[in-house]
């Protein structure tokens, strides 16, 4: 059974417990099918607006710190956040979700062909793509330069290229410390790529050692 599973709480007009929604997901690095699986919701109109209102005027930072703190990513759907947001490049609310969800590393994920010459399998895709994008009405792309398959593939060299000695690991875990390190002075977009990077060098590994 596939783990790609995406659990969805919260409140929603209508009642849509025990819903499966399968969505594909197509990068220029990977293809994947995942599904949201919809927990049990309460209408809007369970709800009581005026302690609704309460909740509103506290500060995120409690959450924030609480997601930190338990390796989650808060992330606030308030369209007002977006007015606090220094970057513009940097994406708040449901696209900083979609974002996040297309850079996750899927089981079953199928990579995209190294060659060139696969030409007609690349137009499907890409016809796939935007039959999907259709759907959504929208055309989910990062707010960062991604990283190039030859960068990628040089970051996997850089990890991984003494993996299977004795002390292989260790030389791994501090090759990632160092790229940690490094990140903390790099500008926000291209610590976005550099994390990408790394990230899909750990898949390029994960496929090489199936």
């Amino acid at each position: 059974m596939s783990r790609n599973k995406i659990l969805v709480l919260g409140q929603e007009k209508n009642n849509h417990a025990g819903s499966k929604i399968h969505w594909k997901i197509i990068t220029k690095y990977y293809t994947a099918n995942v599904e949201f699986w919809i927990d049990e919701t309460v209408s809007k109109d369970q709800l009581n607006y005026e302690v609704i209102k309460e909740y509103e005027k506290e500060e995120n930072d409690p959450y924030e710190n609480w997601c930190l703190e338990n390796g989650f990513e808060y992330v606030d759907l308030d369209l007002d956040a977006k007015k606090n947001v220094i970057d513009s490049s940097e994406r708040v609310g449901i696209d900083r979700i979609l974002e996040a969800l297309q850079s996750h590393m899927w089981e079953g994920m199928i990579r995209v062909s190294k060659e060139n010459n696969n030409n007609n399998n690349n137009k499907k895709g890409e016809e796939e793509e935007n039959k999907e994008s259709n759907k959504r009405k929208e055309k989910i792309e990062p707010s960062f330069v991604m990283p190039s398959k030859q960068e990628v593939e040089s970051m996997y060299q850089h990890i991984f290229k003494d993996f299977d000695e004795d002390d292989g690991l260790d030389k791994v875990l501090s090759r990632i410390s160092s790229i940690r390190e490094r990140g903390k002075s790099l500008p926000d977009e291209e610590r976005r790529k550099l994390a990408a990077s790394v990230a899909y060098s750990f898949s390029l590994h994960m496929e090489d050692n199936k």
